[in-house]
């Protein structure tokens, strides 16, 4: 698999680009969005148990930094110790941290204030666009790609990859139920993330062709 000579990738990043142009231009409008009033609504309809309530504030403990670098640290292990990918513990590292700081950006420059609902988890940041949704895009993304790259079966590979959609999807969808966030928070994290990630990788990319370029040339 090879993002960077992929049209449908590129076709993809379009998408989130003008996806997210949107949002923002919306949200700076400062206006209250039927969109999010109707998707939160009908969020807390369809996951407001208590048991879920459970699951989404456990998730909002693996989204914060703590559980982040929990599950970066255990996955830079696998690369570096079962995979010997270096190139990718780089890219990997330089992904999620340098996204958070995005994010932190993004959040100052935008400005929007969290929902006036009750928050059920303790927040401290401006609200646009969601920390968790766009970290857990990056991370999981990321994550997902690289295993896919060394696996060798389609089965393994959609697997892989229906989990790491699961937890992202998860992830947002608690930031709503939760209460502290719109959706289209929600909606600009992935969108952020998605453009983020997929610039990663084709540094990852471009990079793993650069040493092979490389080997190539010591072997002649």
């Amino acid at each position: 698999m090879n993002v960077r000579k992929s049209k449908l990738s590129y076709v993809l990043l379009a998408i989130a680009i003008i996806f997210t142009i949107l949002l923002v231009m919306v949200v700076q409008t400062g206006e209250r969005l039927s969109f999010d009033v109707q998707v939160t609504a009908v969020s807390s309809e369809l996951f407001g148990s208590e048991l879920l309530h459970e699951l989404f504030i456990g998730l909002n403990w693996l989204g914060n930094t703590m559980g982040v670098g929990i599950v970066a640290i255990i996955f830079i292990l696998w690369l570096g110790f079962f995979k010997k990918d270096f190139v990718g513990i780089a890219v990997f590292v330089f992904a999620v941290a340098v996204g958070n700081e995005v994010n932190k950006w993004l959040k100052n420059t935008i400005g929007r204030e969290r929902p006036d609902a009750e928050h059920l988890v303790e927040v401290n940041s401006l609200s646009f666009p969601s920390g968790h949704a766009m970290i857990s895009m990056i991370l999981y993304f990321m994550m997902a790609y690289l295993i896919i790259m060394s696996l060798q079966k389609s089965a393994a590979r959609w697997l892989i990859g229906v989990l790491a959609a699961t937890m992202i999807l998860l992830m947002g969808i608690s930031r709503i139920v939760l209460g502290v966030h719109y959706p289209t928070d929600v909606a600009a994290g992935y969108t952020f993330g998605f453009i983020w990630v997929f610039l990663c990788i084709i540094l990852y990319e471009l990079l793993l062709g650069v040493l092979g370029e490389r080997r190539k040339a010591k072997g002649n």
